[in-house]
């Protein structure tokens, strides 16, 4: 059962021309207990006392319960889009979350996440959450987090995008892979030949970075974990080429955005 929650909005960051982050501070509850990878139900208000609920993933980490954010891609015309466009810092929100099954599996197996667009929204909130290997306690103090089995493991990010105006989060992740050695990812475009000097950057799409990770003998596909996000034909057809390949469909976490 969701449950219902007031939030106050204190930040939009605008990430790209059509990709904005909104920040929320809980209102009622204080605190958001929720699972990396989960999303909210925003309650949009229509006319005569009528709510739409959209559905919208969490990019924060889970670590962070008094405060959390969402990733929206604004379509012009949406009935979610002009809402949250229209808000303004310090409205406060009707919401009913967190829900979702998008979570991380902790095992011992290497990870491979896959995204297209908007759908890295729920697994940068788990990699932020897994890969952060320290949080703090209420006496300000450093403690090592034990909950999650990482140091065995490998990750593998592949993102597709359109153009290098679509890309955001860049630093946040090649800081992730600075802190990790274990961790490594690649964003492809699917729509841009000429690349920025950076060797993060790949013309083409995803499954062509899935079939070099394949095909290195230093991985398993059998025997890895799949989390895939985004657009729903894309992902169905992305579930399908890694099973095809050898992935087992248990092995496999997906999320797919309407």
């Amino acid at each position: 059962m969701f449950q219902p929650i007031t939030a106050r909005l204190t930040k939009r960051t605008d990430l790209t021309y059509d990709v904005s982050q909104f920040h929320f501070k809980c209102i009622n509850p204080l605190e958001l207990d929720f699972s990396a990878g989960q999303y909210m139900l925003i309650h949009v208000p229509l006319t005569h006392g009528h709510i739409r609920r959209k559905h919208y993933s969490i990019v924060s980490s889970e670590k962070e319960k008094e405060i959390f954010e969402l990733l929206v891609q604004l379509f012009k015309g949406g009935v979610g889009s002009e809402y949250l466009r229209k808000l303004k810092i310090g409205d406060e929100v009707s919401m009913q979350g967190a829900a979702g099954v998008f979570t991380y599996k902790n095992s011992p197996r290497d990870k491979v996440f896959i995204a297209t667009g908007t759908g890295i929204a729920p697994i940068k909130s788990i990699l932020t959450t897994v890969l952060n290997p320290k949080k703090q306690d209420t006496r300000n103090i450093q403690i090592q987090n034990s909950q999650f089995n990482v140091q065995n493991s490998k990750f593998y990010l592949f993102w597709g995008l359109k153009t290098a105006k679509d890309v955001y989060f860049l630093d946040d992740f090649k800081r992730l892979a600075k802190e990790n050695p274990n961790f490594t990812f690649q964003i492809f475009l699917s729509r841009q030949q000429r690349l920025k000097e950076d060797e993060v950057f790949r013309s083409g799409r995803v499954a062509a970075g899935l079939k070099e990770l394949i095909q290195n003998s230093e991985f398993s596909v059998q025997n890895s974990d799949f989390y895939i996000a985004g657009y729903r034909d894309t992902v169905e057809a992305l579930r399908q080429w890694v099973i095809a390949h050898g992935a087992k469909p248990e092995r496999i976490t997906f999320e797919k955005f309407v």
